[in-house]
């Protein structure tokens, strides 16, 4: 593997020397590109933030750098060296970009961005900022099933039960074909004494996944629990 990252980076750097050759573009955008392309990520940034410097305004020149910063943070997360920061530089450059041009695609790949963020910060610790950094995608994309979701499991972890039944409905509202929300939604719902609720929702949650024994469990629970005549999850 170390001997193919160093080939790479050498192909890298005799594109980049091509690319030198007149009647170039912006070189140092298209060099950006060559190494974006063959994986050298690195090197990449370098090159875009060099071309960056020349024109701030850019918008190919900034979206091609959050691309690279993107698939940086992907290839180190495989790696398991991936930080919040690093999913941070990417979420920001993308930020940038928006401003630039409101695409879709830079939509799509913020709003991805935003969500790894939001999971590095909480697997680091900092479930608070992870849940705000929620919120503001929420406020972005209000559509963003994932962001809404995770938003609720967060809410939910740090005890604000309202704001996570809030999150959850809304989820399920952007894509009623998701059955994780419907079942988070359910376990709130439980978690608040709505037995039958909760049971409603996780109907909803094993019509669209069937084969999800942890939705056939706590749908058994709640009939047991409605057949005692309780409405409350007190023992669960």
């Amino acid at each position: 593997m170390h001997n193919t990252r160093k080939h790479m980076q050498l192909l890298c750097g005799i594109i980049s020397m091509l690319l030198l050759a007149p009647g170039c573009g912006n070189r140092l955008q298209e060099k950006g590109e060559a190494c974006l392309a063959l994986g050298d990520f690195e090197n990449s940034i370098v090159f875009f933030q060099k071309a960056l410097k020349k024109n701030p305004e850019s918008f190919p020149v900034r979206y091609g750098l959050a691309r690279a910063f993107l698939q940086q943070c992907i290839s180190m997360e495989l790696e398991g060296n991936a930080a919040p920061g690093h999913w941070h530089h990417a979420m920001r450059q993308f930020e940038y970009a928006l401003r630039l041009d409101a695409t879709d695609s830079v939509r799509l790949s913020l709003a991805f961005a935003r969500y790894r963020f939001a999971g590095a910060l909480a697997q680091a610790g900092d479930s608070l900022r992870a849940l705000e950094v929620c919120i503001d995608g929420a406020k972005e994309n209000p559509r963003n099933r994932e962001i809404l979701n995770y938003a609720g499991i967060l809410s939910y972890r740090l005890g604000f039960i309202r704001h996570a039944r809030d999150f959850f409905i809304q989820s399920t509202v952007a894509d009623s074909s998701d059955p994780s929300a419907f079942f988070n939604l359910g376990l709130v719902q439980w978690h608040e004494g709505e037995i039958l609720s909760a049971r409603e929702s996780w109907l909803k949650t094993l019509k669209l996944n069937p084969e999800d024994p942890k939705v056939i469990r706590w749908l058994t629970r709640a009939d047991l629990a409605l057949r005692k005549g309780t409405n409350n999850a007190s023992d669960r």
